[in-house]
């Protein structure tokens, strides 16, 4: 079965990009470009990993990992930032995200740690 990616960022030249290069590698991706659409997506539709940007709106401080892990939500998530801070980086492990990525990033690496973030929530915890 084809894995399904939750692709969020406010970008539409990132998510056309990383949509693309997602769907190349087999995977079907949902993009959405704000917290909002993420959490209305998790309420209606299972998915494999959610790619989430940093900085987007519904996100602000990482009000959306501290909302989707204070409601039990174990989907993989793995972090996106454009500009990475010794503190955000913290505060992201701290609440549970798989792994935390910068852009502009390597094709084969980002699809390596999607893969096994995938791969991650398939085994039970």
């Amino acid at each position: 079965m084809q894995p399904i990616v939750l692709l969020a960022d406010d970008e539409a030249s990132f998510l056309i990009s990383a949509r693309a290069i997602l769907q190349n590698a087999g995977y079907a991706v949902t993009a959405i470009q704000s917290g909002d659409e993420v959490r209305a997506a998790l309420a209606d539709h299972s998915y494999d990993i959610l790619l989430l940007d940093f900085q987007m709106p519904g996100n602000e401080n990482l009000q959306l990992l501290r909302y989707l892990r204070d409601t039990d939500c174990r989907i993989p998530i793995i972090l996106m930032t454009g500009f990475p801070t010794f503190p955000s980086a913290i505060e992201a492990l701290r609440l549970r995200v798989f792994d935390y990525i910068t852009k502009p990033f390597d094709v084969d690496e980002f699809l390596e740690r999607v893969a096994a973030g995938i791969e991650s929530g398939r085994v039970p915890s």
